[in-house]
């Protein structure tokens, strides 16, 4: 479950850094897609977790 919520507190402050920048920067910046990808691999490992606790 440890591993879960570090997971979770990522993910959110993913979120926000990725929020952060699309104030600073134009949607289509590479920053703003990194962080995206990022994000994206994130979730995907937090589904894979809360699937194999099942």
């Amino acid at each position: 479950m440890e591993q879960l919520d570090e997971l979770t507190e990522k993910i959110e402050a993913m979120r926000r850094y990725i929020h952060k920048l699309l104030q600073m920067n134009n949607i289509n910046s590479c920053e703003i897609l990194k962080a995206s990808q990022q994000l994206d691999q994130l979730l995907v490992e937090y589904y894979k977790l809360i699937n194999n606790e099942d």
